[in-house]
This record gives structure tokens, sequence and C-alpha cells, in this order.
């Protein structure tokens, strides 16, 4: 990953908060994201905290949560396709910090 090869981040590190690293990786990243998004003619820009919270995350570990969220999706995909069981109904809502799930009906 580019920001860890630049300051040389090798450990996992709970918070570092925005040092002048951070403030350089922003500048970065603000420039590559408006050169991605003018190619594709987009006008809007991100926001500066929208960056700020990419930079700050760079060493997350995400993997854990995608897995399971795809293996919820995939569930509803193979039930609505081979029309067995019921689906979720509603809205379905995944809580990763504390590993809990709500389905909620209207």
């Amino acid at each position: 990953f580019f920001f860890q090869a630049e300051d040389g981040i090798r450990d996992f590190c709970l918070s570092r908060g925005l040092g002048d690293v951070y403030k350089r990786q922003v500048k970065v990243l603000t420039e590559i994201t408006a050169r991605i998004a003018k190619s594709f003619g987009v006008i809007v820009p991100l926001e500066a905290e929208i960056l700020q919270e990419i930079c700050r995350y760079e060493n997350a570990q995400l993997h854990t949560t995608a897995a399971i969220l795809g293996g919820m999706a995939s569930t509803e995909v193979i039930k609505l396709l081979t029309r067995q069981f019921v689906p979720l109904n509603n809205t379905f809502i995944f809580n990763g910090i504390q590993s809990i799930t709500h389905t909620y009906e209207f």
C-alpha cells in the first residue's frame, strides 16, 4: 500500500492522529482523486474530511467485515434464486464493532 511504504509503517497502531505524514498523504490523495475525477468528467470533489479519514484508516483490516457481509448477501441471493426459505425482510443493519445484527420492519 502506497501510504505504508511512504511513512514506513509496519506495525499495528491504534491511533496516531493526523501528523505531518498524514497531511502529506491527504494532499497526495487529493491530487490523485482530482485527476481520476477529471478523467471521468466528475466535477464534485471529495470532502477533505473523507480523504483525511481514508488516510487515518489506512492500516485497518476490513477483510473480516467484508467476508461477513458478503456471506450474508450471497445467502440472500441464493434464497431468492432458489425460491426457498424466506429472505430478509426490510432493513438489515450489521454493527461490525459489536458483531451484532438487526432486521427492522417499517
